[in-house]
């Protein structure tokens, strides 16, 4: 990831903190077709663009816990900018950051400029491209941006090819793969997962010799619907993003990281997504799993953590890897 990317990526890499948009719709509730091309929006801020000196300045939100304890949250602070000198050049967006004279290039595709997409692939044919785009109004999205036609089926043909735009999926897939082999199998290289990771439709993913399936049942732009299945048993996951540019979100994830009482500091990235699901389903479904594979549950481990932890691996995989 380039400078540019790590200055605006301000929500985290790690779990939560994007959307689902449909391309070229910003506030549209509408559902995505899997078929068709979108954006997966990594983080979200604002800018300021001016044309007599080329200048940009990005501006970024504040949530975290202040020096005296206590929550902040800004939409936009002093201290969370940063400046570029930005222009086009043909069909390249050039921008250098303050303090440099090299320029960094970004494919451009849009009209009245900034105002479009700016891609940091070096292939144009690459069917996930990470980039970002520039709305109107001020408006910024750090983004994945998908042009294929089949996404689950196209995410799979992708798999391990060294593409950076679902290098973070890929770690999501081996993750929750890797947590449900017996010990003796558990150094599972990249290749043995490949095979028997199967997309036998645009919006579904399946494991484990097909016993474990993955459907994505609605997406919308702030949210969606999954079912995750093993054999016959099946449970629903609804899940719902927050951002660090909404002051409700900011509290909300402040709020679940008091309730989980856990060590270490308050980061709104490791909160900003808020899951829904039925704890009995799950916790049945992961035990049966369990058991079935001949793998031990840790004695320190709750059957509401084991729950927990399994329905976030779920939405992280399917959505939250891209990061």
């Amino acid at each position: 990831m380039n400078a540019f990317l790590k200055k605006i990526s301000f929500a985290g890499l790690a779990f939560g903190g994007l959307f689902l948009a449909a391309c070229g719709d910003d506030g549209s509730s509408s559902g995505i077709d899997l078929e068709d091309s979108f954006d997966m929006v990594l983080s979200r801020a604002q800018y300021d663009y001016n044309s007599k000196d080329s200048s940009l300045i990005v501006k970024k939100p504040v949530c975290k816990v202040g020096e005296l304890g206590n929550l902040v949250w800004r939409e936009e602070a002093p201290d969370a900018q940063d400046t570029f000198k930005v222009y086009l050049d043909k069909n390249t967006a050039m921008m250098i950051p303050k303090g440099l004279t090299e320029p960094q290039r970004y494919g451009f595709d849009g009209g009245k400029f900034p105002v479009g997409f700016w891609s940091t692939s070096d292939k144009k044919a690459d069917k996930f491209q990470r980039g970002v785009t520039f709305k109107k109004g001020g408006k910024l999205n750090d983004v994945i941006h998908y042009s294929g036609e089949c996404y689950a089926q196209d995410f799979k043909s992708n798999m391990f090819e060294k593409n950076p735009a679902i290098a973070q999926t890929e770690k999501a897939l081996l993750e929750f793969y890797r947590k449900f082999l017996p010990e003796s199998k558990k150094d599972a290289d990249q290749e043995s997962i490949s095979k028997n990771v199967r997309a036998d439709d645009c919006d579904r993913l399946t494991l484990f010799d097909d016993l474990v399936a993955i459907e994505v049942d609605e997406l919308k732009e702030y949210s969606g619907e999954l079912t995750v299945s093993y054999e016959d048993k099946e449970c629903s996951l609804d899940f719902a993003f927050r951002y660090a540019i909404n002051e409700e979100d900011c509290n909300a994830a402040y709020d679940e990281f008091k309730a989980d009482k856990g060590p270490g500091e308050f980061k709104f990235e490791d909160y900003s997504m808020k899951v829904e699901y039925n704890e009995y389903c799950i916790e049945k479904l992961v035990l049966q799993m369990k058991e079935d594979q001949g793998i031990s549950l840790k004695k320190s481990a709750s059957y509401n953590t084991l729950g927990k932890d399994f329905a976030k691996s779920i939405v992280n995989l399917v959505v939250s890897g891209m990061k």
